[in-house]
């Protein structure tokens, strides 16, 4: 099976007045038709940035570096103006905060029809047409076309920004945390409706969150992330079976298990790295219980363990199973 995008060594790196912060240090995977690929990690390990970096949205103070093909097409070193034919028509991005992604001042109808106008040249009578075809599609009724952000809930805010972001039947789309501030019954429904999306478009799904729980639902893959850098990646099943890196276990720890009685949930000591530099070894070294020399002296890369399955660490062999 091909590739719909193959990413090989992303860096991040933004330059402030004070300081230069590595957010993502040489990330890289890839993306297979209709895969829905999880993107796991605490606030500030570099999902978004890495997100962001895909869609070229990132601010001036960054720096990107590596490789991203989408379909073919390397995009991180595309002119701007070639670039804005890309972002939104074959790769879009809906965004954790509906409320800020959406202009108050313009109708849900405008804000879906607009990208429908510029990237496919829809005239606006057939723009709007298919902008309520589209509420249809994520269970908003068409009539709402002509309502402002304010006056939907938060979950059809959410939904009409899926929309929006489906205009144009992008291949690759990017959630980033598209649940987070809504309540678990819309949640669900957000989750089941992007399953449905996938299967009906054909599209391919890249999930960021930091819910592990959430993402065992929705995703075939997991790539945890830490302090920038990818920890492990394992098809889902594999990963809550069989989890080897460290960080990968405790965060798996520190899941509420529904059926368990007086359950101990895991905790992790310290606090991740300062990125202004990165450590020398490896990021997760300071709070990790079986370290050795190696871990503070070079950082480990991507090691193949099984079919689909990879981890970064010196010593995952020295630990039995959880």
């Amino acid at each position: 099976m091909g590739e719909v995008l193959s990413v090989r060594d992303l860096r991040v790196v933004y330059r402030l007045p004070t300081a230069t912060v590595e957010a993502v240090g040489g990330v890289s995977f890839s993306l297979a038709p209709g895969e829905i690929l999880g993107l796991a990690g605490e606030s500030g390990c570099g999902k978004t940035s890495a997100a962001c970096a895909l869609m070229r949205i990132l601010p001036g103070t960054a720096e990107v570096r590596g490789e991203a093909f989408l379909e073919g097409t390397e995009i991180l070193g595309l002119p701007e103006d070639e670039m804005s034919k890309v972002r939104w028509r074959r790769i879009a991005m809906v965004f954790q905060n509906a409320q800020a992604a959406l202009n108050p001042t313009k109708t849900i109808g405008y804000q879906i029809a607009e990208p429908l106008q510029v990237h496919l040249g829809y005239s606006r009578r057939r723009a709007l047409q298919e902008a309520g075809t589209l509420l249809e599609r994520v269970r908003i009724d068409p009539k709402r076309l002509r309502d402002y952000p304010h006056q939907l809930s938060g979950g059809m805010r959410q939904r009409a920004v899926i929309a929006m972001a489906l205009a144009c039947r992008p291949a690759v789309l990017i959630a980033d945390e598209p649940t987070t501030a809504l309540d678990v019954m819309v949640q669900a429904q957000i989750i089941e409706l992007l399953k449905e999306l996938r299967d009906e478009y054909g599209l391919s799904l890249i999930y960021i969150s930091h819910d592990l729980m959430l993402l065992s639902e929705i995703c075939t893959r997991i790539a945890v992330m830490y302090a920038g850098l990818i920890a492990e990646v394992a098809p889902t099943g594999e990963l809550f079976r069989k989890p080897l890196h460290p960080y990968t276990r405790k965060l798996l720890g520190a899941v509420t298990k529904l059926g368990f009685r007086a359950q101990r949930l895991e905790t992790i000591p310290g606090s991740p790295p300062r990125l202004s530099p990165p450590p020398p070894g490896c990021r997760f070294a300071s709070r990790c219980h079986r370290t050795t020399e190696a871990c503070g002296r070079e950082v480990p890369g991507l090691e193949p363990v099984e079919e689909g399955h990879a981890v970064a660490c010196w010593n995952w062999r020295d630990d039995g199973a959880p």
